[in-house]
């Protein structure tokens, strides 16, 4: 197999450390561990975002989101829902999924049947790409330290869907955040154990830094499925969504040829 390198550029836009980028308002679900903390910086941001009560009405959502906390097994609504979750991807719904245990993630993430996960704490956390698809308010450091910073990866080689590439383990191949195509939608995962650090868990970055760019991000992924703008710049000195590239900045993607 040979990896295809895709450059999307839909636009002229540079960006500095000066240039922020907000994705639209949108509409977000939520469900498993701190969804508390999870609608108030959503909220903040200006997303309507609610604790998911009814999972067969999924596509009232630009984003479903799931932070799983447990180390032992994936979230319960994930597997219990786990065929109308891929539905409503398929059909155009992006799904985020913040995942502590990662072990066996093939089996319940949708269209990831094919991807080795591999369950392995670490403290660090690094750009996966040059061209700093997170933008200019992260970097190599802004993340690490945790107590994990994340709990495994994702071999990039095996993806076998178009993807993006967002960050590793400091080990080029083992990616521990990216987003893939799947069908119409888009699925967002990350092995970063999100509820721990919403719960006010040090370093404090990820509540503060992370969060607010990974939603905007995944709100940008459904504007542009749903043929919406899907960025907006908004006041100096705030903060870039990892979206750089839905505004022209030319981030990666890249998909797999047989």
């Amino acid at each position: 197999m040979n990896n295809v390198v895709k450059l999307v550029c839909l636009g002229a836009v540079m960006a500095t450390s000066t240039i922020s980028i907000s994705a639209n308002a949108g509409v977000i679900g939520v469900f498993g561990a701190s969804t508390g903390n999870a609608v108030s910086i959503a909220s903040a941001q200006g997303h309507t975002i609610e604790v998911i009560s009814d999972f067969s009405n999924l596509g009232i959502y630009d984003v479903v989101w799931g932070l799983n906390g447990r180390n032992d097994a994936h979230s319960s609504q994930l597997s219990t829902y786990s065929a109308g979750i891929e539905s409503y991807v398929m059909h155009g719904g992006v799904l985020m999924y913040h995942d502590r245990f990662v072990t066996s993630g093939e089996n319940f993430i949708p269209g990831a049947s094919n991807f080795s996960f591999t369950r392995n704490t670490s403290s660090n956390i690094d750009l996966a790409q040059a061209s700093g698809v997170a933008g200019s308010s992260i970097n190599d450091l802004t993340l690490d330290g945790g107590s994990s910073s994340n709990h495994g990866y994702v071999l990039e080689s095996s993806i076998d869907q178009a993807y993006t590439a967002i960050f590793d383990n400091g080990v080029d191949g083992q990616l521990v955040d990216f987003s893939y195509e799947y069908g119409l939608g888009d699925v967002y995962y990350s092995s970063i154990p999100l509820d721990y650090y919403l719960g006010g868990a040090n370093p404090v970055s990820f509540s503060t830094l992370y969060t607010p760019q990974v939603v905007d991000y995944s709100i940008s992924l459904a504007q542009a499925n749903n043929g919406f703008s899907p960025a907006t710049v908004s006041e100096p000195e705030s903060i870039a969504i990892f979206a750089l590239s839905l505004l022209g900045l030319g981030a990666r993607r890249f998909k797999k040829r047989v």
